[in-house]
């Protein structure tokens, strides 16, 4: 990792944006922000498990260099 105070700040706002998602009660088409009605619903919970799974991977990187 090249630049650990950029990954911090990163994994602060991926950390955020758990939060938001595990907050939101669903996206529809016509709701989510920058797609249009022709695009499915985001899956809430896959991308909770994506974005949590990116924050260990850089937790562990920090972790490793620290």
């Amino acid at each position: 990792m090249s630049d650990p105070k950029c990954a911090r700040h990163l994994l602060e706002a991926a950390e955020r944006d758990i939060l938001t998602l595990k907050n939101m009660t669903g996206l529809a088409p016509d709701e989510s922000e920058g797609l249009g009605t022709d695009h499915e619903p985001i899956d809430r919970d896959a991308t909770v498990f994506l974005v949590e799974a990116l924050a260990r991977h850089v937790r562990d990187q920090l972790a490793d260099i620290a």
